[in-house]
């Protein structure tokens, strides 16, 4: 055809052509019509033509690897180009150069570049290459490393690029900049993710549509926004189901099966990583498959499968070892250790994490390490290597705090006090129970923190999409209207009948808010003013015993009496646990009053979690002469909310000390009610308890005032009604009777795990 052509402009024209359509999808053929196009240029002297040879060159050497070759090549085609008095070629190629040299790792050559040719660019007021040059200078800022410099360029790019109409390549500037801002500005890089899929939306481009939505579903988990997050994962599923896009299937079906995980609900999670695995494997994904496998092998961990997981966890090691993806290996390797430690199977735990340690070691997988120490430190303690354990749990839990992942700071904490405690190094112990409730209560508000985030997304999509179906009447209304023979008419009884709806549902909204509002600021104000009382009445007394105290301190420095500083600074310990214990009790009571709290059931071992909480009573029982006894402690698995257990048994115990006398006893065992329930109970030797204060709290009233303990401990009115609130939401039903040898005798009826059928072990962010 090329051969046909009649005169030298002709074929010159069509070598173009064929050559811009073949460069990326044949190189060989592309080559031979560029040589042709050389020859056919030089034979008739054209200058702008031999350019634009140059620069296909330049490209082809790009193409396969050849920075050097190319950067040459592009300041070839700029020579040409500015002769033949093509300016805006000739700058575009030259900055092409500069790119090449900036791929080279030649970044003040690059610059160099780049700034020349911007100046030449503002010389002839060439608006597009002034973009592209800004954009390229933006992106070597980036990769330097300078941020602040790099936005500015890549907002100039932007600004201009959008003056000339070019959504093309705004594109560029745009998506660069919201890479960039990822970490150091999340909402402004979600914000710029949004505006870069609009663009995508308008031209139909739907491949970068789908990994747009996947970047932005990224932003969105990682902001908590859980809800939004999982409408763009689902969006892009539809994407690719659609237009059968299999390749980012497998990754967006991860994505939605960790968000399940995220909120408990393991079931759906279980069924996304399934289908995760059937599309990796259809497509031949191996990256794919493995992050779906290793997610599946997660939600059967939480699902409480354990033999399940540890078949997929075969399968990921075997997938990785014969595809090279060792870092999986590591993974998997360290998640294998943790849940043969916790199935009680040491042994073969123990040949896991030196499998995994020898790659480590090897250089391979370094960023599973802090994994790896903190399992490593779960089966330490699992063989009763407590010295090892302690070593490494203290290493794991500082790491974790360092970068605030304070769920798994908290699991490491607990490792560490268990392994003191195996050592016998009780001091050591006691030192941490500040940062543990600390730690356990940020963990707590953490949750009720995104539990709130999740309510108000659900609230705002549901009312979006209201709001999307009015609109959807008034448009169907409005087509309506169109076809029909009196538009008018059917115009303004469509708009009649909107207003209608519209005014209908806002009123009926409006209600519902109104009524909603009435009743929780009555709760509010109940809140408020128990809140008050409690804080002007019990927060008051230790406050001024503190203030006492410290003069006193001040007066014992001034004398030196270092034995009575002694006796004072006991004083203050125990006052500041007791105000630690309010400040506890009001964080748990406010949320419960506020419906703030979450039911969170996970499968518990019940002598473990009552040991746990006995072990801050142990001072204080001792302090005052009572025996505390758990000699009676059967390890029953049971199914509730462990946190909300603890308040109820810290509680308990705390009431069972308080009330009684030196030289008293008080009991905590366990057994099994029935075989759907086990019994936890707490009984001490105190005079027990009016049946009256039971009755007023179980009828919700609460107690005024509080009564002072043996030892005349001063008491916040709130540790009961804590109790009975938090059984409610719980579902761990508690009795009350009067003891054998008198005193008190609480009973907590706790689900046994094998009645509920399934398990859902404590949530760790590994797996």
């Amino acid at each position: 055809m090329i051969e046909r052509a009649g005169s030298p402009e002709a074929k010159i024209d069509l070598y173009k052509t064929a050559i811009d359509q073949k460069l990326q999808t044949d190189q060989a053929l592309a080559r031979e019509y560029i040589e042709a196009l050389r020859q056919l240029a030089t034979a008739v002297k054209d200058t702008a033509t031999i350019g634009y040879v140059c620069e296909k060159e330049a490209s082809l050497s790009y193409l396969s690897g050849d920075h050097q070759q190319a950067s040459q090549g592009f300041e070839e085609a700029c020579r040409y180009y500015e002769r033949a008095g093509l300016y805006d070629l000739s700058i575009m190629a030259c900055t092409k150069s500069g790119v090449m040299l900036s791929l080279m790792g030649k970044q003040v050559e690059a610059k160099a570049v780049y700034q020349e040719q911007l100046g030449a660019a503002r010389a002839k007021n060439l608006k597009p290459q002034q973009a592209y040059i800004n954009n390229q200078l933006g992106t070597l800022y980036h990769y330097q490393g300078t941020s602040d410099s790099a936005i500015v360029y890549y907002d100039i790019s932007a600004k201009m690029y959008s003056e000339l109409k070019d959504t093309t390549n705004l594109l560029r500037p745009l998506f660069n900049k919201a890479v960039l801002l990822k970490r150091s500005n999340p909402e402004e890089s979600l914000a710029t993710y949004k505006r870069v899929y609009s663009i995508r939306e308008r031209q139909g481009a739907i491949p970068e549509m789908i990994t747009t939505l996947q970047a932005i579903a990224d932003l969105q988990e990682n902001n908590s926004e859980l809800v939004s997050a999982f409408q763009s994962y689902e969006q892009a599923y539809r994407l690719c189901k659609a237009y059968g896009y299999k390749t980012a299937l497998p990754n967006i079906l991860t994505g939605l099966a960790s968000l399940k995980m995220d909120q408990y609900a393991h079931n759906e999670a279980l069924s996304y990583a399934e289908e995760a695995v059937g599309t990796a494997k259809e497509s031949g994904q191996v990256e794919g498959l493995l992050n779906a496998l290793s997610i599946q092998a997660s939600a059967w961990y939480y699902f409480g499968d354990k033999e399940q997981a540890l078949k997929v966890l075969e399968e990921v090691l075997s997938t990785a070892a014969s595809n090279g993806f060792l870092g999986f290996t590591v993974q998997a390797l360290i998640k294998r250790a943790l849940i043969l430690t916790e199935m009680g199977r040491a042994v073969e735990a123990g040949l896991a994490l030196q499998e995994a340690a020898s790659q480590i070691d090897s250089g391979i997988g370094k960023e599973h390490l802090l994994f790896f120490k903190d399992t490593k430190a779960r089966w330490a303690l699992r063989t009763e290597q407590y010295e090892e354990a302690s070593t490494l749990a203290r290493e794991s839990y500082q790491a974790f705090l360092n970068v605030k992942r304070y769920g798994d700071a908290l699991g490491a904490l607990n490792v560490l006090l268990e392994a003191y405690e195996g050592n016998k190094q009780y001091t050591q112990a006691v030192a941490l129970f500040g940062d543990y409730r600390w730690l356990s209560d940020t963990v707590n508000q953490i949750r009720s923190i995104t539990d709130l985030k999740v309510q108000n997304q659900e609230f705002e999509f549901e009312l979006e999409k209201q709001e999307l179906e009015a609109e959807q009447i008034k448009r169907e209304a409005v087509l309506k209207a169109e076809s029909s023979r009196n538009l008018a008419i059917a115009l303004a009884t469509a708009l009649l009948g909107i207003t209608g709806v519209v005014f209908a549902f806002y009123t009926r909204r409006q209600r519902q808010i109104i009524e909603q509002q009435r009743d929780d600021l009555q709760v509010l104000n109940q809140t408020k003013d128990q809140l008050f009382s409690i804080l002007g009445h019990d927060l008051r007394v230790p406050a001024m015993g503190f203030r006492g105290i410290a003069r006193k301190v001040n007066y014992l420095l001034g004398e030196q009496n270092y034995e009575g500083l002694q006796k004072f600074g006991r004083k203050i310990e125990e006052d500041a646990s007791q105000l630690l214990h309010l400040v506890e009790n009001l964080l748990h009571w406010s949320l419960n009053q506020q419906k703030g709290r979450k039911y969170r059931p996970v499968d518990i071992y019940l002598r473990q979690a009552v040991q746990d909480t006995l072990a801050f009573f142990i001072i204080r029982a001792s302090a005052k002469g009572i025996t505390l006894e758990d000699s009676q402690l059967q390890d029953l698995r049971c199914h509730c909310d462990r946190d909300m257990l603890g308040v109820i048994l810290r509680n308990l115990l705390d009431n069972a000390i308080k009330f009684t006398p030196e030289g008293g006893r008080v009991r905590v065992w366990t057994e099994q009610a029935d075989p759907m329930h086990a019994l936890l109970c707490v009984a001490d030797t105190g005079p027990g308890l009016p049946a009256a204060i039971i009755a007023q709290i179980e009828a919700g009233e609460g107690l005024k005032t509080s009564t002072p303990g043996t030892a005349q401990e001063k008491g916040f009115g709130l540790g009961l009604q804590l109790v009975f609130s938090l059984a409610e939401v719980n579902k761990t039903p508690v009795g009350w009777r009067k003891g054998e040898g008198g005193g008190a005798q609480f009973t907590v009826q706790i689900p046994l795990a094998e009645a509920k059928g399934s398990s859902s072990f404590a949530q760790r962010q590994y797996l």
